[in-house]
């Protein structure tokens, strides 16, 4: 029987790097692709460097691509597990904030 070698994408490697690097999955679902490349610049850059010193080169679009999908694949993370994000998590602290002051000025009267 003939055996078939599959090789994963230098996408694909990137990411489980990156995954391995940041593993919580609410920090890329929580935040947007520009955040997690200004915040989390040395971790990034650091697995793309690591990577290019296995001859594996991410161009430009491959890289944005790849932080992108993780953003992406923890947003759907965060869904599935209905994890708030930090927009939903500050909108449902605003209502609990605004309901406690209404409670607090009936009792008042």
């Amino acid at each position: 029987m003939m055996s078939i070698e599959v090789k994963k994408s230098k996408n694909v490697i990137f990411k489980e790097l990156l995954l391995a690097l940041l593993p919580d999955l609410t920090i890329w679902g929580s935040n947007n692709v520009e955040f997690m490349r200004n915040n989390y610049s040395d971790i990034i850059n650091a697995a793309r460097e690591f990577l290019a010193t296995k001859d594996i080169q991410l161009t430009k679009s491959e890289f944005n691509l790849a932080t992108r999908e993780m953003c992406t694949k923890g947003r759907n993370y965060m869904i599935s597990k209905s994890i708030p994000s930090n927009k939903q998590y500050e909108e449902l602290s605003k209502i609990e904030s605004e309901q406690e002051t209404i409670s607090e000025n009936s009792e008042d009267e």
